[in-house]
């Protein structure tokens, strides 16, 4: 059974964490021109507008393909190298593959900001 001091702590970590990772759905699907609202349902419901129907308005640009299918290579990546046996040890303790792959993303990053002067 849980105990009230640890269903309201993961309770709000979890609000915390659900909060945190809605408001990187504009940055997955590089979506930008969204306009921001008071409330959070409100901010929710731009994006979806803007994911269903963005190519509709000027204003909105709908999914920058080639950041998206970077992050989704990236999390497919990430993934993999957490749930391999072999990249991991065997049965040790995992290693930390997000610093790892967090650094080749900005190295890949600088260098097609510097081979394309974006």
């Amino acid at each position: 059974m849980i105990e009230h001091e640890c269903a309201i702590l993961e309770g709000f970590s979890l609000a915390v964490a659900v909060t945190i990772g809605s408001g990187q759905i504009n940055p997955l699907f590089g979506i930008t021109g969204v306009e921001k609202k008071a409330y959070f349902h409100e901010n929710m419901w731009e994006t979806v507008k803007a994911l269903w129907n963005g190519g509709n308005d000027p204003v909105v640009s709908v999914i920058d393909w080639p950041e998206f299918m970077s992050t989704l290579f990236f999390f497919w990546l990430l993934w993999q190298c957490s749930n391999s046996k072999a990249l991991n040890g065997g049965g040790r303790k995992p290693r930390p593959w997000l610093m790892f792959l967090g650094l080749l993303g900005v190295a890949i990053g600088l260098a097609f900001r510097c081979a394309y002067n974006l």
